[in-house]
């Protein structure tokens, strides 16, 4: 049972906002902040864990639209705390949202820093073992090491849906466009792959 509140306000939230193009006729909307002060609490197997008292920071998306009929991508997560206090959140994405206008991104005190495309490398027969992640501008260099998962698979002929996300920890640089290197240092995140069939 979850009982949360996302304060956008707390540190003031940029977000990342865009519409692109999908497909022939399609489009898609999508609203994102990582890095939200979140208060509540979670109940889980006669345990109680009070968000705000944990220090948690939430990611907000809110996405909406009509994909391609098939659709593949990545994607990745994170909300922490630097060494020197700051708030850094991280959104990336690959394979979806990347006509005309790209969701990649970072936020460091809500301040958003775009970037551009990002690979994600892995091995997806282990989806368990390391991920690596890069851009081509050199901004981004970090690396995901999965510790949980989440898994679906759907296949109702017309519909399908094959869902992998995993749960770990981030690790490495990340460059503002102004050259300033910031660090993550085992970060709580996910990472994730998924086939839709809509």
């Amino acid at each position: 049972e979850v009982d949360a509140v996302f304060d956008e306000s707390s540190p003031p939230q940029h977000p990342m906002w865009i519409s692109t193009p999908a497909g022939a006729n399609g489009f898609v909307f999508a609203r994102k902040t990582a890095g939200a002060t979140v208060t509540g609490t979670v109940r889980w197997e006669g345990r109680t864990w009070d968000l705000g008292e944990t220090g948690m920071l939430g990611h907000n998306d809110w996405s909406a639209g009509y994909m391609r009929r098939e659709t593949f991508w990545n994607w990745g997560c994170t909300a922490g705390r630097l060494a020197d206090g700051r708030v850094v959140g991280l959104n990336v994405s690959c394979g979806v949202n990347e006509t005309s206008f790209g969701e990649n991104c970072f936020w460091i005190d809500g301040q958003l820093h775009r970037l551009g495309p990002v690979h994600f490398a892995y091995d997806r027969r282990d989806l368990r073992k390391h991920w690596r992640l890069s851009d081509g501008e050199g901004r981004l260099e970090l690396e995901f090491t999965p510790e949980g998962s989440h898994r679906e698979k759907v296949n109702a002929v017309i519909l399908a849906s094959n869902f992998e996300q995993m749960f770990g920890r981030w690790n490495g640089r990340l460059r503002t466009a102004g050259g300033e290197a910031v660090e993550l240092q085992g970060m709580l995140g996910y990472a994730e792959r998924h086939y839709a069939r809509w």
